[in-house]
C-alpha cells in the first residue's frame, strides 16, 4: 500500500498543480525533465511515447518561468496546460524515488 486516504486527500498530498507539455516530436524528453530540474527543481515524469512530460508545480507562476525556461532553450513545445493532480499524478509523485520517504 502506497498511501490512504479519500482522492481529494490524496490529490491534496501533492501540494499543487500538474503542468502537463506536449512536445514536438524530435525534443528530447529526458532533456526536457533535466531543464525542469535543473532550473525549477521540478520532477519531470515523460510517457512511454516520450510525447507528454509531467511535473507538479505549486503555482501558476513556477508553471509559466518553467514553460519560459524551456522555450527560451528551444525545446520545441506543442501545448501545455496546467491543472489538478489526477490519482495517477500522485500515485507517480508516491512512488518516485524521492516520494518513497514522504509516503513511508
Amino acid at each position: 500500500m502506497v498511501a490512504v486516504g479519500t482522492p481529494d486527500q490524496l490529490k491534496a498530498t501533492s501540494g499543487g498543480k500538474t503542468l502537463t507539455i506536449w512536445l514536438a516530436a524530435g525534443t528530447d524528453p529526458s532533456e526536457v525533465c533535466r531543464l525542469l530540474a535543473r532550473e525549477h527543481g521540478l520532477e519531470g515524469q515523460a510517457d512511454a511515447d516520450g510525447r507528454v512530460v509531467k511535473a507538479a508545480v505549486r503555482e501558476a507562476a513556477q508553471a509559466h518561468a518553467a514553460v519560459g525556461t524551456l522555450l527560451d532553450s528551444g525545446a520545441s513545445i506543442e501545448d501545455f496546460a496546467l491543472s489538478e493532480p489526477s490519482l495517477e499524478d500522485v500515485f507517480f509523485a508516491l512512488t518516485s524515488a524521492s516520494g518513497k520517504e514522504a509516503a513511508i
